[in-house]
């Protein structure tokens, strides 16, 4: 299509070739709207300049391939929802937001996102089942929760910024724990993840398989810095080290995950519920003179009774606990000694 379409035309396409009624069925399946201008004006449709508006393709079930205006800066809520033989979208650069639920329930496998995108929305490509591949520019700033959640691959996830993209997704970019991902800086997978200090936005790694291990500099406090379920379901981390500076592991921050070594600072003085659980743990080093308090539970929670275990899962005969030297007998004496079967002093 060539020059400007207003709210009229749109109501045209939708009504004669997109839609599929009791009546008839559209046939249009590849629409190239890369010449095209949408303006203000006409009936029937709500249109803005330069916008493709809310719902405006929402449930045209013909569309296979879409080639969008190169001159849009917004791409609205809905704006292709239930386009579930929509396979293939072209953006150009100059988007600035992709709305909520924009593409959820299409039939995308590929996602780029062009340079330039600031915002992508609350479930924006939700249930895309067969999606396998994301690239996210460096210019976003803003991922809502489940924006690539429900899908039955692993999802590669290519990035150019790592620390620009945990304050970009504060909240879990998958939705289920069977929405796993892997995660490339550069095309270069992520396997070790140090996470710095002054970094205070409680980014959700949950459902990532790349880490293998994770370490907390000096000044970091997982107590107030760390999301609850932060690496759940993580299942191929293997080590993880708490420094000094942590005062509290939170809940669930673990759980489910793939971790045989951790290394935790002589702060940390509680471990909340389910913070390691089902763990295939082996060696845990706890550098605290005085036993923290485990299956700790905030005053603020109402946690039934069974889920309150800090190390509910690990195998007991398997897993060993090392302390500071001299704090042994207080270790045995506390809840410690309910999870792990061997306690040894460390020099």
């Amino acid at each position: 299509l060539l020059g400007e379409l207003n709210g009229t035309d749109i109501k045209f396409l939708r009504e004669n070739m997109l839609w599929c009624t009791a009546d008839k069925c559209g046939s249009l399946k590849k629409l190239d709207l890369s010449e095209v201008s949408i303006v203000e004006g006409g009936e029937s449709y709500i249109t803005q300049n330069n916008i493709v508006g809310n719902y405006m393709f929402i449930v045209c079930e013909t569309l296979e391939d879409v080639t969008l205006p190169q001159n849009i800066t917004a791409i609205g809520d809905a704006a292709f929802q239930g386009c579930q033989n929509l396979s293939k979208i072209t953006i150009f650069e100059g988007v600035q937001s992709i709305g909520k639920y924009a593409f959820s329930d299409c039939n995308l496998s590929e996602i780029i996102i062009p340079n330039g995108v600031e915002t992508i929305g609350e479930g924006a490509f939700v249930r895309n089942y067969n999606l396998n591949s994301v690239t996210i520019p460096q210019s976003v700033t803003a991922i809502e929760i489940s924006a690539f959640g429900y899908h039955e691959d692993v999802v590669d996830i290519y990035i150019q910024d790592l620390y620009g993209f945990m304050k970009a997704m504060p909240t879990a970019v998958m939705g289920l724990r069977s929405d796993n991902y892997r995660l490339y800086l550069n095309n270069v997978e992520v396997n070790e993840l140090v996470i710095p200090e002054d970094f205070t936005i409680q980014t959700n790694w949950e459902g990532c398989l790349s880490f293998t291990s994770v370490t907390f500099l000096e000044g970091f406090d997982t107590g107030s810095q760390l999301k609850t379920g932060a690496f759940r379901y993580c299942t191929n981390l293997r080590q993880a080290t708490l420094p000094n500076s942590s005062t509290n592991i939170p809940s669930e921050a673990f759980a489910d995950s793939g971790l045989t070594e951790v290394t935790i600072g002589n702060n940390v003085a509680t471990i909340s519920y389910e913070a390691f659980l089902n763990c295939p743990l082996e060696t845990f080093y706890c550098y605290s003179p005085i036993p923290p308090t485990i299956d700790f539970i905030p005053s603020n929670h109402y946690i039934p009774e069974e889920r309150k275990f800090s190390f509910k899962g690990v195998n007991m005969e398997d897993a060993t606990l090392y302390v500071p030297k001299g704090c042994k007998a207080a270790y045995e004496a506390s809840d410690w000694a309910n999870y792990f079967g061997t306690i040894v002093e460390m020099n």
